[in-house]
């Protein structure tokens, strides 16, 4: 029987999951989907930010934020930087939302900001 109180994701898999804010499983499931395409993270990683963006105000950083430490981080991730760059707030993540309209209206916010760079491309 696993403890899951003491289990070792990263260390049993070499992969660390997302925190379920409430009824965000399908957010979660999307994320980590894009995030294992490596031209999509490759992308993400390249769009371009500035030193006044703010995580909580800019989805292109919160997602370079959350690959990022789904990268790199020992425990399961936070998608709460994600979900406030959405607009949303508490409520809003106890609320099942549409996983095809997230991902359409994510693909849009990011294909803007790609354009900045050409980064369309890579996808």
């Amino acid at each position: 029987m696993v403890d899951y109180w003491t289990y070792d994701s990263k260390k049993e898999t070499g992969y660390v999951g997302l925190k379920n804010q409430g009824a965000t499983c399908y957010m979660n499931s999307l994320l980590q989907t894009l995030y294992h395409i490596p031209y999509f993270r490759k992308a993400v990683y390249h769009m371009p930010t500035t030193e006044n963006d703010m995580p909580s105000g800019s989805i292109p950083l919160a997602l370079q934020s959350l690959f990022y430490k789904l990268q790199y981080s020992d425990n399961s991730v936070a998608t709460k930087e994600l979900t406030k760059s959405f607009g949303w707030d508490t409520y809003d993540s106890f609320m099942q939302h549409d996983v095809q309209e997230l991902n359409r209206v994510l693909c849009e916010k990011l294909e803007d900001k790609m354009k900045v760079m050409n980064l369309v491309e890579l996808l």
